[in-house]
């Protein structure tokens, strides 16, 4: 009996952990993005929910008294503690639409139709029954897992040349592969498509942020001005639910950001390569966001997100191994198979420059 060598299990070597492992200085998403769960099918999905808002805005104008017209109730229940128009309530009841409350703090003039109603706690008497909120049902959402896989082709002859420079030959073309791998898999967090053919006759293609939020997260669009991003932030704070602390964008418009009125930026001014660029931008309502970049994203997108929320998800890990030999030369082949995870999808946010 023959033993060929790619029938000898120490011949495969495994390299998912130096491919896997987020960078400690990272230059696009690629390095920030950690490992989730192994996979065990070529298709799988997670779970996510969509949060109870923080804010809605009045549904017609507000004269005196203590009902209020709402464009949307989820965000209250009795004891919930709101502010609209310089008025502080308490929900004493609701009704569809209209809700009943006692003012606390403010003078009850007439307020606006359209004025933003802000949830700001919730207190309850001692002893009272609990009411809950507005349940909002999960969904699934899917992806599947795809293949890359590249060969390389040594003659024994170039393996036993002693090279002036480099390597070993088969060594150095296994890990030009592995790069390529990276810079495709770097592509592909941003990729806006998904494939999951009915059979084998074409390739399956994971599907990157860009593709999920076609139909799922909550979008925006304009010129990049402090204020229309501090209002879409606002949105995905108060309307959404969402707690992004990174915005991301293509590495030409940092400097967008860094142009903004100064009140909005946090720099690095001991950094004498980036110190010229904004690190952080803050709303004007406070609110702060990491800038991040990655030369992958398209140039009219801006994610708000957390690069923490974002997984691969592996099938196959990335291993070489002889898989043909003949007389003289020697074929190896790399490959893996794996996947996104991007939860929770539903809570970024992308703005599109317009």
């Amino acid at each position: 009996m023959s033993v060929e060598s790619y029938d000898v299990l120490e011949n495969v070597i495994d390299y998912s952990k130096g491919f896997n492992q987020p960078s400690q200085t990272p230059q696009s998403l690629l390095d920030e993005v950690g490992t989730g769960a192994k996979l065990t099918d070529t298709g799988f999905h997670w779970w996510e929910q969509s949060k109870a808002p923080l804010e809605t805005e009045l549904g017609a104008e507000h004269t005196s008294g203590g009902v209020f017209a709402v464009k949307d109730a989820q965000p209250f229940v009795k004891g919930t503690i709101f502010t609209v128009g310089g008025l502080t309530c308490s929900v004493d009841s609701i009704s569809g639409l209209n809700i009943t409350a006692t003012i606390l703090d403010g003078s009850d003039t007439t307020i606006a139709v359209d004025t933003a109603v802000l949830v700001t706690g919730n207190a309850q008497t001692e002893g009272s029954s609990g009411q809950e909120l507005e349940r909002h049902d999960k969904f699934k959402v899917y992806n599947y897992t795809q293949i890359m896989r590249e060969t390389y082709t040594v003659s024994e002859t170039q393996m036993s040349i002693s090279k002036e420079v480099g390597k070993q030959e088969m060594t150095e073309g296994i890990a030009s592969i592995i790069e390529r791998f990276r810079n495709y898999s770097a592509k592909m967090l941003w990729s806006s498509i998904q494939v999951n053919p009915a059979n084998n006759s074409s390739a399956r293609i994971a599907g990157g942020i860009p593709f999920f939020m076609k139909t799922l997260g909550t979008k925006g669009s304009g010129a990049v001005t402090a204020t229309n991003i501090s209002a879409f932030a606002e949105i995905l704070y108060n309307e959404i639910g969402a707690k992004p602390v990174e915005i991301w964008m293509n590495p030409a418009n940092q400097a967008t950001f860094s142009d903004m009125d100064a009140s909005t930026q946090r720099r690095d001014q001991s950094n004498v390569v980036r110190g010229a660029y904004a690190e952080r931008f803050v709303t004007k309502q406070g609110k702060q966001f990491l800038i991040k970049t990655d030369i992958n994203i398209p140039m009219d997108k801006i994610y708000f997100m957390n690069s923490e929320d974002v997984k691969f998800r592996v099938l196959r890990p990335l291993t070489s191994k002889p898989v043909s030999t003949d007389d003289d030369s020697a074929k190896v082949a790399v490959v893996t198979e794996f996947s996104l995870e991007v939860n929770p999808v539903s809570q970024f946010g992308e703005w599109t420059i317009a």
